[in-house]
């Protein structure tokens, strides 16, 4: 229910005649950390307001795994936690580019298709 509220993905995912709807089990992205999916879910729980995680590559993870996760647009105008998480994942990210690291951060970025 947190999730569906929180997050327009998770809500057509939990609606949809999927598995999951018929479940209260979410199958984690094994292409991720279970770091980074407890951050996301402490994300949504806070509707995108909970401090992003400490280190950049972290927070990159997190841009990822957002990232994967969206794809269905909130409707009829309500805010989704996980558009607010991504948006602050790409300003965080882009803040701390610089030109030691950035095509390091760009390569890592790239297969997540995550527009910096």
């Amino acid at each position: 229910l947190l999730l569906a509220h929180a997050s327009s993905y998770y809500e057509a995912l939990f609606s949809n005649g999927t598995v999951e709807s018929g479940s209260s089990d979410v199958k984690a992205d094994p292409n991720f950390s279970s770091a980074a999916h407890r951050v996301l879910i402490g994300q949504l729980h806070a509707l995108g307001n909970a401090p992003l995680p400490a280190t950049l590559d972290a927070r990159l993870e997190l841009l990822c795994l957002v990232t994967n996760v969206r794809g269905v647009p909130g409707e009829g105008g309500r805010a989704d936690a996980g558009a607010r998480v991504l948006e602050r994942c790409k300003r965080a990210v882009r803040d701390s580019l610089c030109p030691y690291n950035c095509l390091a951060m760009l390569l890592q970025l790239k297969p997540c298709a995550a527009d910096v």
